[in-house]
């Protein structure tokens, strides 16, 4: 083989590769839009919300307790317990809008050694909140 003939060959094959990353882009649907825009900015702007009414709540891990303090009187709806290194681990407690109370003492005894996220979302006064924290299990 010449040096023609291998030029004309790599050419051959750098347009087939160029043309190739072409049509496989053109069939990517990566678009810079999201559909639903204006409805998820309405839910960041009231999780944000909410999470400026969290402002003086404070949660700590004692005792095998997970320990909510509410700067007045509220509710707790969820507690979300994520294990952040194995999710079946992973732990929801339901509360009650009924429950009105400053601290709330829930147990949990059955959590795995490692890190943790609470989220924690409820009612203070009346203003829903919602807060994520981490905290270690020993």
């Amino acid at each position: 083989m010449n040096w023609g003939k291998g030029i004309a060959i790599s050419l051959g094959v750098f347009i087939t590769f160029i043309v190739v990353m072409v049509v496989i882009m053109m069939r990517d649907d990566d678009s810079l839009y999201e559909t639903d825009y204006y409805e998820k900015g309405e839910a960041h702007t009231e999780v944000m919300a909410q999470k400026e009414n969290a402002k003086g709540i404070t949660i700590a891990y004692a005792n095998e307790q997970l320990i909510v303090t509410l700067p007045e009187t509220g509710s707790l709806d969820q507690v979300k317990l994520k294990h952040m290194g194995n999710s079946t681990n992973d732990i929801t407690l339901k509360g009650s809008s009924e429950v009105k109370q400053q601290t709330f003492n829930l147990i949990t005894d059955k959590l795995a050694k490692g890190i943790w996220y609470a989220e924690v979302t409820g009612d203070v006064g009346a203003d829903p909140f919602f807060i994520k924290q981490e905290f270690q299990v020993p």
